[in-house]
């Protein structure tokens, strides 16, 4: 099972709307094939693993591993759990139990119809860990929202109309690999205005996620940023309307610039999107909006060692410390909201 959460990890950043999910075929203590959930819209897990194995009426005597119960319902692929009761696979062991309404144990009840032994709950935190995204995006009907900024020792994003290098170059790379995992990057007006970022992730393999850009008074030349002529899509909220330009893939015209009304809004038409994880870089403002509203599941700051003594203050955040490292000479840290279950 630590083989096919290993493996899930591979899927990351391609499967949109869909959980990460991997799974190994044993026969007789010998792995004999390996699988993920690729990309969204393809194959399953399962599927690629059963594909994998070279003699298939080895499967007869094989136990299949699975991180998340195996789907039940006809959607953009067939039911997992009817080919594996087709093959006669013997043995299946679980993760966890998925939390789709048209799952919730029916992919369970078809395997052990058709007369398999099932094991479940191994390994079942970490599995669970894995489809946090997915849980949150499914029960909360909203992309998962992870909220990222660096600050200064002494807690400044930095000094006002000014571009500022708080963290080491180095720490990109971590910041990158984060976006590589996500749907889509979140930013403000007045961080593009000031920082022009590329708001792509070329310092880590991976997709690039889409680009969701909050122009909330329509103040900015949108075509002559980097984030424009750098790799990925983009969504535009303005009060205007946009022009039609190669890299935007839509545009929506906002009905107030107020806070509150405004991060409902962008929320309901991102789902609505399918963008299933949002990543918001900024800027202050924009954070503390989403902060307020306690509309978040996890946060990543980058802390730098050196201070700036006074510039704009970083957002206020209280949640749980569940990970931090240093990446010399920054420290990153994550934290998830106190209310998770």
């Amino acid at each position: 099972m630590l083989r096919a959460l290993q493996l899930a990890e591979r899927g990351r950043g391609k499967t949109k709307l869909n959980p990460l999910v991997g799974s190994v075929i044993v026969h007789r203590g010998r792995i004999i094939g390996e699988g993920w959930h690729d990309l969204y819209g393809g194959p399953h897990a399962e599927v690629n693993a059963i594909q994998s194995v070279q003699n298939k009426e080895s499967l007869k005597d094989a136990t299949i591993y699975v991180t998340l119960e195996p789907c039940a319902h006809e959607g953009k692929t067939p039911s997992c759990a009817r080919l594996i009761q087709s093959l006669g696979i013997p043995k299946v062991v679980i993760g966890c139990r998925d939390p789709f309404e048209k799952v919730q144990g029916k992919g369970i009840q078809i395997i052990q119809a058709g007369g398999a032994e099932v094991t479940e709950g191994v390994c079942q935190q970490e599995a669970l860990e894995l489809i946090y995204p997915f849980r949150t995006h499914l029960k909360n009907k909203r992309p998962f929202i992870h909220l990222k900024w660096a600050q200064s020792y002494d807690g400044y994003l930095g000094k006002p109309g000014e571009q500022t290098q708080i963290t080491h170059p180095n720490t990109s790379f971590v910041n990158h690999k984060i976006r590589s995992g996500r749907d889509a990057i979140l930013v403000g007006a007045n961080t593009l205005r000031v920082d022009n970022p590329a708001l792509d992730n070329r310092l880590y393999p991976g997709p690039t996620p889409m680009k969701i850009i909050v122009d909330r008074h329509g103040s900015i030349q949108l075509g002559s940023l980097k984030a424009f002529s750098s790799k990925g899509k983009i969504i535009v909220f303005s009060p205007k309307e946009v022009p039609e330009q190669e890299t935007v893939f839509t545009s929506f015209l906002i009905p107030s610039a107020e806070p509150t009304a405004l991060v409902h809004f962008i929320l309901e038409k991102l789902y609505q999107c399918e963008i299933g994880s949002l990543m918001i870089e900024g800027g202050p403002e924009l954070l503390q909006s989403f902060i307020q509203l306690e509309l978040w599941d996890q946060c990543t700051i980058f802390r730098s060692e050196k201070s700036l003594g006074s510039g704009i203050r970083a957002p206020l955040v209280s949640g749980k410390l569940v990970h931090q490292f240093d990446f010399t000479p920054d420290k990153v840290m994550l934290l998830r909201p106190f209310s998770l279950k």
